[in-house]
């Protein structure tokens, strides 16, 4: 007899959703066995000096919020390993759960850094955005030699629906 268990995952947006709801539903989705991935990409690495981040930080500060940076800790909601574990284990649901991070580093010409940038939710949402996209651009071309390197972290979460 072969026994299908399946695999949930969610790619750097579970932070949209009511994070207890939404376990509870992907719980009830999963058969015994199952699996639930969720990860996300984030920018920066605590081991490693981010200057384009620097330079930009004042111009993107008076933004709207983006959900994944309004937990209650200064952390990404995909970073913030002890509340995500935490809200896991709540469930009372998986019998097996870990987490991986993994790290990386990305260089962009500003074309590429500005349409980042330009995809970004507190990017978007600024009634200025196409000056800020700019100044991203400028930025990168004239303080960064037109290359920029951001540093990466990816953070793998993994928990297996209880036996």
């Amino acid at each position: 007899m072969r026994v299908h268990h399946f695999l949930g995952t969610s790619a750097t947006a579970f932070h949209w959703v009511d994070e207890a709801d939404a376990l509870q539903r992907i719980v009830d989705a999963l058969r015994v066995g199952g699996w639930w991935a969720p990860f996300w990409n984030i920018f920066g690495d605590p081991d490693r000096d981010d200057p384009f981040h620097e330079a930009t930080k004042v111009l993107l500060s008076d933004g709207p919020v983006n959900p994944s940076n309004s937990g209650s800790s200064n952390l990404e909601f995909g970073a913030d390993k002890v509340a995500r574990l935490a809200a896991l284990e709540a469930t009372q649901a998986f019998d097996m759960i870990d987490v991986h991070a993994s790290t990386w580093s990305i260089e962009l010409d500003p074309d590429q850094t500005m349409q980042l940038y330009s995809s970004y939710s507190n990017v978007t949402l600024r009634p200025d955005r196409e000056r800020v996209i700019a100044e991203i651009g400028r930025i990168a071309q004239d303080e960064f030699g037109g290359r920029v390197t951001r540093n990466r972290t990816t953070i793998l979460y993994v928990a297996r629906r209880a036996v």
